[in-house]
C-alpha cells in the first residue's frame, strides 16, 4: 500500500503533546516544528507494508530481484542444460533416474508439471544433438579454404 505524506498524517490522532498511530496505537512525541520525521521512521520501522510516497522502498540485491522476476520455468532450456551437464561432466545417461538428482532438480519447481527425462530420452536427444553437430562440422570443414590436417594426440 502506498500513502502520500498527507495520507500518512491522516492516520494519526493528534493531541497537544502527542501523536497516536491509528494502525498500532503507538504514541509519538509531537514535534513543535511540525516535522514528520518521527512519523516516517515509525511507519518504516513498524509498518513495512506501507510505502510513503516520495520515500524509496528498501533496495533489493540481485538475488532477491532474480527470484522475484517472472522468469518462469522453461522445460526445453532445462533439458538442454541437463544434456550439457551430462556431456561436459562425463556422467551416465541414467543420472536422471537417481532419486537424489530428482530431488535436486525439482527443488523450487512446481512438481506437478516437472518432468525429468529418462535415460532413454537423454540418450536419444544426445544422439540427435551429435548428428546435428556432426553435420555442422562437416559443412564447416568442406567450406574451409585450402587443405586441412587433423592430428590426434594421445
Amino acid at each position: 500500500m502506498e500513502l502520500s505524506v498527507a495520507d500518512a498524517l491522516a492516520q494519526l490522532t493528534v493531541t497537544e503533546r502527542l501523536k497516536q498511530c491509528n494502525y498500532c496505537s503507538t504514541r509519538l512525541k509531537k514535534d513543535p516544528s511540525g516535522s514528520t520525521g518521527n512519523l516516517m521512521k515509525h511507519i518504516k520501522r513498524f509498518h513495512k507494508n506501507i510505502n510513503i510516497g516520495g520515500s524509496d522502498p528498501e533496495p533489493e540485491g540481485p538475488l532477491k530481484k532474480y527470484f522475484k522476476a517472472a522468469h518462469g520455468f522453461n522445460e526445453v532450456e532445462f533439458e538442454n542444460r541437463l544434456l550439457d551437464f551430462i556431456v561436459m561432466d562425463n556422467l551416465p545417461y541414467a543420472v536422471g533416474n537417481s532419486s537424489f538428482f530428482k530431488t535436486f532438480a525439482l527443488y523450487g519447481r512446481d512438481t506437478a508439471k516437472a518432468i525429468i527425462p529418462s535415460s532413454s530420452t537423454i540418450k536419444r536427444k544426445l544422439s540427435s544433438r551429435y548428428e546435428v553437430q556432426k553435420q555442422e562440422l562437416k559443412t564447416i570443414l568442406k567450406e574451409a579454404p585450402g587443405k586441412l590436417s587433423l592430428i590426434r594426440r594421445t
